[in-house]
């Protein structure tokens, strides 16, 4: 039975006395809490009617049976919590990495490869992996890791340009992670000997050593490494293709030596006489043991070659020409072109002279005395020599200009007779002025132009000059309008086909069977060796061979993508 206690202070409440009966309510404001509560009251629960007076406390006695005690639930809810904490702190970070194995790749010579790496996750872990190029998407696959480890993958690229690598790995938890690299690709693209003909061509060597060797110079200025053909050594630094590397025997090294070696040899200067060299200490070696080389108390003369050095790096330059303690020079590898540069004998960088006109008389040709008197009684009127220009289309302006120093200036021209004076016309001006300008046409083009400069101290007569249409000194690339593609047949005996196009090319096929590349035979199984389809009958043998075409024009040589045939799956 319930027994109620409660205090109800009613003094100030102008209440009627009242009694409890059955079935009557009682409020009651328990004091501390919130909440008022209604609690209806049954006559045998609390016994005789209750009567409360105005003004009097009545307390009321309410004797609750006993609860049970609640359970701990903030302590397993603070439990809980904790151990999802650490379970989070616990879980395993993925880690990857995408690694290079090379600096760069070569267009169907050197492949591309990478690793992606993924440790620490949890496994097992999916690999997606593709390269890219301007956008679109070359090469793409998807490998899996059971546990900690790596993938290695290799591509062949067959385009020019900069490659990215893409990887995406993902682990069993849904951790991901996105890595890209890049990777440049060249083109094994090159001159060859008759591209080097050419650009000397218009050169007439005369015999004087001194005088073609500038000639041949001059005939490089503009030439620049390769961007396209290249190799990254492992140092990490770009060697562009040259022509003066493949010359020599090292397409990618190092080429301000092997320029003038070049030159040299184009100047029909021969090696047993004036020695060829790639390096600049070995050559000023020997020719100081000839006699030939000197320091920087000589007088230089246009001919000789000039040895430098930039922050401990030597260099080498042929001498053009000489203005009193200035001189000019034609230099190889400086920005990685050729170019002309200017000095004063009192620079720092200069380390020494090799004397042509001591090789000269060395090898019989002149007697050296004459030639430095005649060299002291040769005015020196004109400081810059003018050079030969290239036109777009005829029609466009050629522009010739020298730098006089003193005298009156007048141009010539020559299709190879007499030289007669020029006049200013319509299509032409400044015949009488150091800058010769004119409108290139058929009738103007294949002559030789000069500039004859006089004064109260003589004559002096400026290199020939030229012009050219640009098609005729610039080759077009040469480039694979189609490259041969793999081939699948259905059984052996039946015919394997492969197609490649070239405009203007020359081809040859070739088959390596792992001994190296070889040329193929016209014969009864092998047809169209030497044009741009190569067909065969197919064999077993021949099944496990790479095959390609190389093609020849007059920009140099190409070498196609290596392609097999392969058994369709039956």
């Amino acid at each position: 039975m319930r027994r109620f206690l409660c205090i109800l202070l009613a003094a100030f409440l102008c209440l009627p006395v009242s009694s409890l009966a059955e079935g009557d309510i009682v409020v009651v404001d328990w004091i501390g809490e919130p909440e008022t509560e209604v609690i209806e009251l049954q006559s045998e629960d609390i016994g005789p009617a209750l009567e409360i007076e105005i003004g009097e406390p009545v307390e009321i006695v309410l004797e609750l049976p006993p609860q049970e005690e609640p359970e701990d639930l903030p302590e397993i809810i603070q439990e809980t919590e904790l151990e999802t904490a650490e379970e989070a702190q616990d879980a395993p970070i993925l880690y990857t990495d995408l690694v290079l194995d090379t600096a760069y790749a070569m267009v169907g010579l050197r492949s591309m490869g990478w690793q992606v790496e993924a440790w620490n996750g949890k496994a097992p872990f999916s690999i997606s992996t593709w390269v890219s190029l301007d956008g679109a998407v070359l090469y793409s696959a998807v490998e899996g890791l059971a546990e900690d480890g790596a993938v290695s993958f290799s591509y062949m690229p067959e385009h020019f340009g900069v490659h990215v690598i893409h990887a995406v790995i993902e682990d069993e938890a849904g951790n991901k992670a996105e890595l890209q690299a890049e990777l440049p690709v060249s083109v094994d693209e090159y001159e060859t000997e008759l591209t080097w003909e050419k650009s000397v061509r218009d050169v007439e060597l005369t015999g004087n050593w001194a005088h073609d060797l500038v000639a041949i110079a001059k005939s490089q200025l503009g030439y620049a490494e390769s961007e396209r053909n290249f190799i990254i050594d492992k140092n990490g630094f770009t060697h562009g293709f040259t022509r003066y590397g493949a010359w020599y025997g090292a397409a990618y090294a190092n080429w301000c030596a092997m320029f003038v070696s070049f030159c040299l040899n184009y100047a029909g200067i021969p090696s047993d006489q004036v020695p060829y060299e790639a390096g600049c200490e070995a050559w000023i070696r020997k020719f100081d043991g000839m006699g030939v080389y000197h320091k920087k108390d000589y007088e230089p003369r246009s001919g000789d070659i000039v040895f430098l050095t930039f922050e401990e790096n030597s260099h080498v330059g042929i001498v053009t020409d000489v203005r009193g303690d200035a001189f000019s020079t034609i230099e190889g590898n400086v920005g990685k072109a050729v170019v002309r540069h200017d000095y004063h004998l009192s620079d720092g960088e200069i380390e020494g002279f090799a004397d042509m006109h001591a090789l000269m008389a060395r090898a019989g040709l002149i007697e050296e005395t004459e030639t430095v008197v005649a060299q002291a009684e040769a005015p020196q009127l004109i400081i810059y020599q003018p050079e030969s220009r290239e036109v777009a289309v005829l029609g466009d302006e050629v522009v010739f200009t020298a730098q006089v120093a003193e005298g009156a200036c007048r141009w010539q021209v020559s299709d190879g007779g007499e030289w007669r004076d020029l006049s200013d016309n319509s299509t032409l001006s400044g015949a009488e002025t150091d800058t010769l300008r004119f409108l290139s046409s058929e009738t103007r083009a294949d002559k030789a132009y000069r500039l004859v400069v006089s004064s109260e101290a003589g004559e002096q007569i400026s290199d020939e000059v030229t012009f050219y249409l640009r098609e005729t000194v610039i080759a077009k690339e040469l480039t694979f309008d189609r490259q041969p593609h793999s081939a699948v047949i259905a059984q052996l005996g039946d015919e394997v086909v492969f197609t490649a196009r070239a405009a203007g090319a020359a081809y040859q096929w070739q088959y390596n069977n792992g001994t190296g590349w070889k040329n193929l035979t016209e014969s009864t199984t092998w047809y169209g060796v030497e044009t741009d389809t190569l067909r065969f009958i197919s064999s077993q043998p021949r099944l496990d061979y790479q095959y390609r075409v190389v093609i020849t024009g007059d920009a140099g040589v190409r070498v196609s993508n290596r392609v097999t045939f392969e058994l369709a799956e039956q």
